[in-house]
């Protein structure tokens, strides 16, 4: 199926064979993006008929701000980020998420060493824990000689200081082969941060006309992106609406009851 064609064969089987098992025992399903809901009908497409009938589907929007902060209300800037975002080198891309291959972490670094052999400025921050299969690019990040210069890897950031690094990216950068949603797209959206995005349906979805979307098949797009915002050419957003988790919570229970409303109760009750 296309929404894990990056993913590992064995990780892919795996996924495949739960999901046969549990298709059949549920009374409906709801995912995270539209996007999600036309993956699952995909594959549903190509297993074989319910005896219960065609899976009820549904979604909802998960909420955009981190952590019920206060969006005025966040402190001061930790010192380190004057490292990372501060003085020259160019504007700083930032991702956010677990090193993982479908985040696509390398993309993105090959965008900055495609402008760095040019002469160009760029600025890459990494902020994200460490999820699997990442050994390689960890080994490429850590040894690479503009680490800690122009490319840095924040571990370990909490809530408050991730509003931060929203604020002082030149962007949020998300050049992911694959999502169900990706948050970070709406939390950096909602802090006034624009977004380079990979151009995939969810991710039009999410980010609508607030976001700048680029093609896979070749960094040129993100380059360009890069210099774009080196010569102030790219505004922030502006007008961005999106719900809060309340207002997610919300919506997934009215989506819950509607779907539970069309199936039939158990034999007897």
């Amino acid at each position: 199926p296309e929404f894990c064609r990056n993913e590992p064969l064995l990780a892919r089987d795996h996924w495949l064979a739960w999901w046969s098992r549990v298709r059949t025992e549920v009374d409906f399903a709801v995912a995270i993006s539209d996007s999600v809901v036309d993956d699952i009908r995909r594959i549903e497409s190509t297993l074989p008929a319910r005896t219960r009938g065609p899976l009820p589907l549904g979604s909802f929007q998960l909420g955009a701000e981190l952590d019920g902060l206060d969006s005025a209300a966040t402190g001061p800037e930790p010192a380190w980020l004057e490292t990372v975002f501060g003085g020259g080198g160019g504007p700083t891309g930032l991702m956010v998420g677990t090193i993982s291959p479908r985040k696509n972490h390398a993309f993105a670094l090959d965008a900055c060493e495609r402008i760095w052999r040019s002469g160009g400025e760029a600025r890459l921050a990494i902020v994200g824990g460490v999820g699997w299969d990442s050994n390689e690019l960890l080994a490429r990040i850590r040894q690479h000689p503009e680490f800690g210069r122009r490319l840095f890897w924040l571990e370990r950031v909490g809530d408050r200081e991730l509003v931060h690094c929203y604020r002082r990216a030149a962007a949020l950068v998300t050049p992911s082969f694959v999502e169900g949603f990706n948050l970070p797209i709406v939390e950096a959206l909602h802090q006034g941060c624009p977004v380079w995005a990979s151009d995939l349906p969810v991710h039009r979805e999410v980010g609508g006309a607030f976001a700048h979307y680029f093609p896979l098949d070749s960094v040129e797009g993100l380059v360009a992106l890069w210099g774009r915002a080196a010569r102030g050419e790219l505004a922030p957003p502006v007008d961005f609406q999106w719900p809060d988790w309340s207002q997610c919570c919300r919506s997934l229970l009215e989506r819950v009851s509607h779907l539970a409303g069309r199936v039939p109760p158990p034999e007897g009750n």
